[in-house]
């Protein structure tokens, strides 16, 4: 198992970023703990597929979703920023105050898996 401050090795790019943000954000207010570090890795991969399947619903071609798949989607988006809210990346009284992007994004979210947000030292 590696340090609970270095990210898995068998994370995406996309997960990796959201990874190092969470991390950092959690790290930088203090209330960062390596018991979180197994949470951190579920919450990381949580944000990049509800990036991923956000654009895969709004490309060109794709069946519209049911509003079943809606509905869960709304959920899972809305656990996203509860355990976002957890690791300090958003303040709690924003947990249900979000602002969608132009790509139909949630924007906290899209922020967290942002290609901006990879330390140059982990791209290599």
């Amino acid at each position: 198992m590696s340090d609970a401050r270095t990210p898995h090795h068998d994370l995406t790019e996309q997960e990796l970023r959201a990874w190092n943000f969470i991390y950092q954000k959690a790290a930088a207010r203090g209330i960062w703990r390596s018991e979180y570090a197994a949470g951190l890795y579920v919450l990381a991969a949580l944000c990049s597929a509800y990036v991923d399947t956000v654009r895969r619903y709004r490309s060109p071609g794709f069946q519209p979703p049911r509003s079943d798949d809606l509905i869960e989607r709304e959920k899972r988006r809305l656990l996203i920023r509860e355990q976002l809210s957890a690791y300090g990346v958003i303040d709690h009284d924003r947990v249900h105050l979000a602002s969608i992007n132009a790509e139909g994004l949630d924007s906290d979210i899209a922020a967290v898996c942002a290609p901006n947000t990879l330390p140059e030292t982990a791209k290599q």
